[in-house]
């Protein structure tokens, strides 16, 4: 049995009246974190926020007094590529057969790996 679907014209105007309006604003905001990670693996920390007197680095030190200043250096593997590399995807160095060199990459020795 056919259902008739006809709609009065005065029904559809007083419908919309109480229709709830959904905008984009109206949506939850979810805030993203504001994140910069500057690294650089083959450096001393030779800047005047270190307290290196000798060295001018204003615009460095302006931004290192805004943000987290890290005093203590950590590596998983003591040569650049394979610290970077196991930094970059969170898996641990697994000597010899992982990270275990400087030209080491994480697209041949863990293809599996979601990298930063």
């Amino acid at each position: 049995m056919p259902i008739n679907c006809k709609v009065s014209p005065t029904i559809l105007p007083i419908a919309l009246l109480f229709a709830t309006p959904i905008s984009v604003q109206s949506q939850k905001q979810v805030k993203q974190p504001n994140v910069l990670f500057i690294i650089a693996d083959d450096m001393r920390p030779e800047f005047g926020c270190y307290g290196v007197e000798g060295v001018k680095t204003p615009n460095i030190d302006a931004f290192a007094s805004t943000g987290v200043l890290f005093q203590n250096a950590y590596c998983n593997v003591p040569v650049s590529g394979a610290s970077r590399a196991s930094l970059l995807t969170g898996v641990y160095p697994d000597f010899p057969t992982r990270f275990s060199t400087y030209n080491s990459t994480a697209q041949e020795e863990c293809p599996w790996a979601i990298p930063m």
